[in-house]
């Protein structure tokens, strides 16, 4: 959803919600994430669009989380915070992505609940052991938990990343190098 364009929006989120429906197990909830930029939040067109799908979805409270992007291009934060009020409203919970720490980020972060927060890349990677950028990260992790919200760090992608991933105890974090990979042998074996 993140690259399409406004005039898709809509029909991605109907695709993804349309999806979550047909995977939905009570047994086994399947969350599903719209990854969106904050500008689509403040369209009121896209809004009713949005709500109205929501409106019209018969899945549990709590099944679909919101991803917001692109937050510091955004200037209109108070239309942004109504948006997430109404949003809240209707049983939506938030991710923040790419976070980097800027205010317009921490304010918002204090004013609504989000779930997860999904640290910047280049945060991680410059993370280098008494560097600047380490202490940053210690203070973000530690406003981080005390909103309440797990910490998210991925792709790793370089080994180093993993090492401050679990140097800094990151909540949850993915990627090619969390795992080694399978030989065949261990496939098959996982597969009796």
């Amino acid at each position: 959803v993140e690259q399409a364009s406004k005039e898709t929006v809509i029909d991605l989120i109907k695709e993804g919600i349309r999806a979550a429906n047909y995977w939905h197990s009570f047994l086994k909830p399947y969350p599903i994430m719209l990854a969106m930029k904050a500008e689509w939040l403040i369209d009121s067109d896209l809004m009713n669009g949005f709500q109205e799908v929501l409106l019209r979805c018969h899945l549990p409270i709590g099944l679909i989380y919101v991803g917001i992007n692109d937050l510091a291009e955004l200037k209109q934060t108070a239309q942004l915070e109504e948006a997430l009020v109404q949003l809240q409203r209707l049983g939506i919970l938030f991710h923040l992505l790419n976070f980097t720490g800027q205010d317009e980020e921490c304010q918002l972060m204090l004013h609504h609940r989000f779930t997860h927060i999904h640290l910047a890349g280049d945060l991680i990677r410059q993370a280098i052991p008494g560097s600047q950028c380490e202490k940053k990260l210690i203070a973000l992790k530690a406003l981080i938990h005390a909103n309440d919200a797990r910490s998210v760090a991925g792709p790793i992608k370089l080994m180093h990343e993993k090492s401050v991933a679990e140097k800094h105890v990151i909540d949850c974090y993915y990627g090619k190098h969390i795992m080694p990979q399978m030989t065949l042998h261990q496939v098959l074996k996982m597969g009796k």
